[in-house]
């Protein structure tokens, strides 16, 4: 269902959590566009795939679906954003404002926030009822459960 959707799925962040959310999408197919502040972190994403990868595709195919961008608005060609950077209260609502203020209300953006209330996080995006709170559990490539929190904003 979600494939007839989502075309292209977004990511913010490159840490433990982003690697394996993006993994997860990769191994069903879908393209991802992940956004990195440094060549360095785009490497160390690459590596850390490189070393769970253990599906059946190889790390060259997964990647064949992987791009990455130091520009958010290339994130306007995205259908659904996972935001998954560091769990600081200030810099996950700095880059909700930037990117709500960037994306065409079509996009739905979410917070894979296990620290963060959705409702305060919700205040913090320009169309709040295409938010929501969709938590992975770690590994996010392993683990087939997601936890899905709404907001009452």
């Amino acid at each position: 269902m979600i494939k007839s959707i989502v075309n292209k799925v977004g990511i913010i962040g490159t840490g433990i959590m982003a690697t394996d959310i993006a993994k997860l999408f990769l191994d069903n197919n879908f393209l991802v566009l992940i956004y990195t502040r440094s060549r360095n972190s785009q490497d160390k994403l690459i590596k850390n795939m490189q070393l769970k990868n253990k599906s059946t595709q190889s790390t060259d195919c997964l990647i064949s679906n992987l791009t990455f961008t130091y520009d958010l608005e290339q994130f306007i060609t995205t259908s659904l954003i996972v935001e998954a950077i560091i769990e600081k209260f200030n810099a996950k609502t700095n880059m909700l404002k930037l990117l709500s203020n960037l994306m065409p209300k079509n996009v739905c953006i979410t917070s894979n926030t296990s620290s963060f209330s959705i409702n305060k996080l919700a205040r913090f995006v320009r169309y709040p009822e295409r938010f929501l709170g969709w938590h992975f559990l770690n590994p996010a490539d392993k683990i087939k459960l997601v936890e899905i929190i709404p907001h009452s904003t």
